[in-house]
């Protein structure tokens, strides 16, 4: 999940069909943040982001 600070808002956030990243969008704004896949990954499975 990640947490858009602007919107204040949650968003479940799905692994793209070739599974080599996720993208996501902000409710508010349409900030769109990409984040890879791999094995260098973190674990946390709770994000914030700044739209700013």
């Amino acid at each position: 999940m990640v947490m858009f600070e602007c919107a204040n808002a949650y968003q479940k956030v799905f692994r793209s069909m070739d599974g080599t990243h996720y993208l996501a969008r902000c409710p508010k704004c349409g900030l769109t943040k990409r984040f890879g896949v791999g094995s260098g990954g973190a674990d946390q499975r709770q994000f914030r982001l700044s739209c700013r």
